[in-house]
């Protein structure tokens, strides 16, 4: 959202208040918004709080020795820490349809990467997963898909409530857990296997089949569907190049 900002040109001083106060009003622009967002949830608006909820963006970070969702709004400020589950290295995190829950993963020590979901906004956790998972991602009919661990080659899914885990797809080459996207029909997946093609390939729920899609010169990553459902991105590898370089006189 763009702001007018006053600015003197000889005075840091006041430069340095006017961005603080800027950053603090963002940050209560952003709890007036989470209140809304629960209120909306309370009263059963669940398609108004999805809306409002839509202007917040959930991510990971590792300010010190573990990686913690935090939640900001797309115009800015301060991101806020979602306090999920203490202790614990929590990543990839990702919105409800519904705005109410931030489903992610999380591991501990030794332990195998599960998904979890928080309520939104006061972080309340609950583990979904007893056999592993990463990735999760909310379908239109009520259940979760994810990938089974960092480096599987298997999309399970898992009711939104928990339960039964059921395998939907094993993808040989599918070589990282965030290389598939969910579209209303099916799953995106993004393959590379040794001598073949890297290819973008469909996997239809109804049929149950896999069908060629694109083949892909390059390397390429985190395929995701537009909101529409017309068009898939993702990212692609266009440069790799390394210099080595020579330092004279380093004594």
């Amino acid at each position: 959202m763009p702001s007018a900002h006053f600015s003197l040109s000889d005075c840091p001083q006041f430069e340095d208040w006017a961005f603080f106060r800027e950053e603090a009003l963002r940050g209560r622009a952003i709890q007036a918004l989470e209140r809304v967002v629960h209120e909306k949830n309370a009263a059963g608006d669940y398609a108004a709080a999805a809306v409002l909820a839509g202007r917040l963006v959930a991510f990971d970070y590792r300010p010190a020795e573990r990686s913690e969702i935090f939640i900001a709004d797309y115009a800015g400020g301060q991101p806020r820490l979602l306090p999920t589950n203490p202790g614990a290295n929590n990543v990839v995190p990702s919105w409800s349809r519904d705005g109410q829950w931030v489903y992610f993963a999380s591991s501990r020590g030794n332990e195998a990467i599960q998904v979890w979901k928080a309520h939104y906004p006061d972080g309340r956790a609950i583990r979904l997963t007893k056999n592993g998972g990463v990735y999760p991602i909310e379908s239109a009919d009520g259940f979760l898909y994810y990938s089974k661990t960092l480096d599987s080659d298997e999309i399970w899914k898992i009711s939104l409530d928990g339960g039964p885990e059921s395998l939907v797809l094993k993808a040989p080459g599918l070589s990282c857990f965030c290389n598939w996207a969910l579209a209303p029909a099916g799953i995106y997946v993004i393959t590379e296997r040794l001598e073949q093609p890297r290819t973008i390939s469909f996997y239809d729920f109804e049929s149950k089949k896999v069908t060629e899609v694109l083949r892909l010169e390059k390397y390429a990553i985190n395929p995701a569907v537009s909101p529409d459902g017309k068009s898939l991105i993702y990212v692609q590898m266009d440069q790799n190049d390394h210099t080595i370089m020579l330092l004279n006189h380093f004594h």
